[in-house]
């Protein structure tokens, strides 16, 4: 499962839940049959049956499988093939779900540098940059 695209599918389902001012039951029993690819196979196998489940115990359940598997792409996450650009998104939007790995300005700065490519980070390490946005304004220059 895609953790970005899973986050997107709760915040919708959210949204569609309000509009149909659907019950906890429902929310789950809609939720869970929306489920596909992955992420189906996944509550499937699962074998979740709580009788007493309601949406916010499924949101729980759901996030820690996606979360966990987040926190594991953003520890890997690498420039590479990536433009500055495409790097910076895909390091915003995996942090979401690493809040303990940019807990500060520093920690935030150190992990962008370390996924950069080499011949960028070579430049930019020895300025010891103290903040993400001159990081990133100086790797956007070094491309």
């Amino acid at each position: 499962m895609d953790p970005v695209k899973a986050n997107e599918w709760l915040i919708e389902m959210e949204k569609n839940f309000r509009l149909l001012r659907c019950g906890e039951q429902q929310k789950v029993e809609i939720g869970s049959y929306l489920l596909t690819g992955a992420a189906s196979r996944w509550w499937n196998l699962k074998g979740v049956r709580e009788p007493s489940m309601n949406w916010a115990r499924f949101k729980v359940i759901f996030s820690e499988k996606v979360c966990a598997k987040g926190v594991a792409e953003f520890e890997q996450l690498k420039q590479i093939e990536k433009t500055i650009a495409e790097y910076e998104a895909a390091f915003t939007n995996l942090a979401e779900y690493a809040p303990h790995l940019v807990a500060t300005g520093e920690m935030k700065v150190r992990r962008f540098e370390h996924g950069l490519r080499y011949e960028i980070k070579r430049v930019i390490r020895p300025l010891v940059l103290s903040t993400y946005a001159d990081v990133l304004d100086r790797a956007i220059i070094v491309e």
